[in-house]
């Protein structure tokens, strides 16, 4: 759901490297202590880092990771 939101934003350029930075700075304060929630931002992390190369449509991203 974090990461269809976030892509509903369609971050651009700096947008979209601003918000992956900080997906990661946050998903590494909370993999030590709780992976489980720290999965909350690495999955849109994993998704959005393919708009920086775009090798795949979006809505199917999203649709291989809810299935």
């Amino acid at each position: 759901m974090v990461a269809a939101a976030l892509f509903a934003l369609r971050p651009a350029g700096w947008e979209l490297v601003l918000v992956v930075a900080v997906l990661q700075s946050v998903a590494e304060l909370f993999v030590v202590r709780n992976y489980g929630f720290a999965m909350i931002f690495i999955t849109p992390l994993a998704l959005l880092m393919n708009l920086l190369v775009g090798t795949a449509p979006t809505d199917v991203l999203l649709r291989d990771r809810a299935l």
